[in-house]
């Protein structure tokens, strides 16, 4: 029938649910104000992600965190690593696969913020920044 399925311009039409959509749509509004919205792209998010990274690694190479006890690397299991890179894989595997899905694009950026964040964190952690 016509008119019962939701199309990808028509907002968040999920599962074809009333309450899901509102509370999408309700969530969508409060996390991304409309005078907000506009700078929600990946490019700035990508963006952001390496000005933090830049200020932490700077903060950690000067020592400005001498009261912070961070545990050895030593105590790190390897085992966590692995589980790292995978659920890194899975999410940006998401991001790919929902990526015609316009009315997901401000969740997607969100959600690839934090990705790109937990994947800089583990390069600098493990690879460029050793503990001193």
């Amino acid at each position: 029938m016509p008119g019962k399925r939701g199309n990808r311009t028509n907002g968040f039409r999920v599962w074809h649910n009333r309450r899901v959509n509102r509370v999408l749509e309700r969530l969508d509004q409060s996390l991304f104000p409309e005078y907000l919205r506009r700078y929600v792209t990946f490019r700035v998010a990508t963006l952001l992600v390496l000005i933090i990274a830049i200020g932490f690694s700077a903060i950690d190479i000067l020592g400005g965190l001498e009261g912070v006890r961070w545990p050895p690397k030593s105590m790190r299991p390897p085992s966590i690593l692995v589980l790292h890179a995978f659920i890194l894989a899975v999410g940006f595997g998401l991001i790919y696969w929902t990526r015609g899905k316009s009315q997901y694009y401000r969740f997607r950026v969100l959600f690839y913020g934090m990705l790109f964040g937990g994947l800089v964190a583990e390069i600098l952690d493990f690879v460029l920044l050793p503990q001193h």
